[in-house]
Order: structure tokens, then sequence, then C-alpha cells
């Protein structure tokens, strides 16, 4: 059964809204650093220790696209709210697709966190997906270019289980 539109966009809304009240507060690392002549200035990495201060566009993407970072977790806990919105709104745009956004992701561990952080987190995501498929409000800047990063050729596969069932 294909969900209605209106309802996948205002779950998405509320996912929204979820992942803004579940991280409302939260900061870098206090110990986090890097470094300057690469990634920016000690005020830029002060703002990121500031909590629920809206960063420029640059900022949040060097944050998100910078794999250096001694405590992901906390930093992409500091961004979520501003980067899930920018996402949907289409003001982040993933530089070379989505890697640097799922390298965050990846490296920030966000399965491992509570409880709620974590649902917010999966309750996005999975609203996300429906948007992305169409199945939402038909939001330009939700559906970003899904490139297929590998071509899967199954009939090396097929053949051999034909073989094995022979």
């Amino acid at each position: 059964m294909t969900p209605d539109p209106t309802d996948v966009t205002r779950r998405l809304d509320a996912a929204l809204a979820g992942v803004a009240a579940t991280f409302q507060g939260m900061t870098a690392h206090r110990q986090e650093s890097n470094c300057e002549c690469h990634w920016g200035s000690a005020e830029e990495l002060a703002l990121l220790k500031t909590p629920d201060v809206r960063l420029d566009g640059e900022l949040l993407h060097r944050t998100y696209w910078t794999t250096d970072w001694r405590y992901p977790g906390p930093l992409l806990r500091r961004i979520l709210p501003q980067l899930t919105r920018g996402f949907m709104a289409g003001t982040v745009e993933p530089t070379a697709g989505s890697a640097g956004i799922g390298r965050m992701f990846t490296a920030g561990r966000w399965q491992e966190w509570p409880t709620a952080q974590r649902a917010a987190v999966q309750e996005f995501l999975d609203a996300w997906w429906l948007e992305v498929f169409g199945l939402g409000g038909h939001r330009p800047s939700a559906t970003p270019r899904i490139v297929p990063m590998y071509r899967f050729d199954t009939s090396d596969r097929q053949d051999r289980l034909t073989r094995e069932r022979r």
C-alpha cells in the first residue's frame, strides 16, 4: 500500500521537529580541536561549542565534510538540527554525493547513542527515505540526485546457484 503523500510529509515535518527538540542545546566536545590552517578559525570552532547558534552554510559544510574530528559524536549532535533542515530545504548541498554526510553519521556512531537520540535520527532517516522515493509532498529539494555507486551484476551468482541446485 502506498502511503498518502500528506501523511509522509507530516511524518517528515514531525521527524525534523523531533531532531530539533532532541538535539537542542548540544555542543561539540569541550576538548574538540582541529587545525586552523585546514579547517577554520578558533572563533568558528567556538561556535560549535556554543549551543543553538546558527552556523553559516560554509562552516556547516566544513564541519560535516571534515573527517579528522576527535569527537565526532558530540559534533554530529550539535549540527543535526541545522543539517537535517538544510538537507530538506536544499541549503545543504552534499559534495560528491552524500559521502561527507554519510561519513559523519558513521563516525558519530549514532546507532550507539541513547535511545531517544537514536530514535530521533532513525525516524528522520525513515521519513526522509519515503520523501526521497517520491511518496511525500514532492519537495524538489528533498529528493537529491541519487547516483548508484556500484552496478551489481547478479548473473554470475544466479548461474552458480542454478548449478548448485542441479
